[in-house]
């Protein structure tokens, strides 16, 4: 096991699905420039994390695939293990891959992630490779948002955010065979506009 110097934060924080953004430039009648930003992300998107203690090992595992703006399936996974025996040490991986499978029903009642990711220590030596294969069952009711929110600047920037998501809480079985406490299944639907005169 690695040692750190600083113990790494016991659970694993959800990624935010970031995309690339699109700029356009477009001309106004006074000659002065306009830019333009849109960002959407539009696709299923799978959350679980689990919290293991195996003797004197804490492990926290998270997992989240999603689709990028490009319509690109992406999976991230973060590994962090503290010995809890043994006073500071720990380790930390993480890893990024494109699922083979990534898959979410539009009712929202089951979701499937299939994919190996190759890990990497926080110095970028290799920590192996996880290899999910995992089905997700949505339980409970589905959370629908519906969210339109626009914040001007003074200095003559818009931008304007949207969320149409909708998720549900998920129970999963599959590999790795871990008891994940946190699960989710969502069909995301975000954008935002961003409108900066100069």
């Amino acid at each position: 096991m690695r040692t750190s110097s600083a113990r790494r934060p016991r659970r694993a924080l959800a990624l935010t699905a970031l995309a690339a953004l699109m700029t356009f430039g477009l001309a106004s009648p006074a000659g002065a420039a306009t830019e333009v930003i849109r960002t959407d992300i539009r696709g299923p998107l799978i959350q679980a994390q689990a919290d293991v203690v195996d003797g004197c090992i804490e492990q926290h595992l998270f997992v989240q695939a999603f689709v990028d703006d490009q319509g690109r399936p992406f999976v991230v996974v973060l590994d962090s293990r503290v010995d809890i025996c043994g006073g500071d040490s720990g380790s930390f991986a993480e890893g990024t891959a494109t699922p083979e499978v990534l898959d979410v029903r539009p009712n929202l009642s089951t979701g499937r992630l299939v994919a190996s990711v190759p890990m990497v220590f926080s110095d970028g030596t290799s920590a192996g490779t996880v290899a999910l294969d995992l089905t997700f069952t949505g339980t409970g009711p589905i959370s629908r948002q519906h969210i339109r929110q626009t914040v001007r600047d003074p200095g003559g920037t818009s931008s304007t955010s949207t969320d149409h998501s909708t998720s549900r809480a998920a129970t999963v079985a599959g590999t790795p065979d871990l008891v994940f406490e946190f699960a989710a299944v969502a069909i995301v639907r975000q954008g935002e506009f961003v409108r900066t005169h100069t």
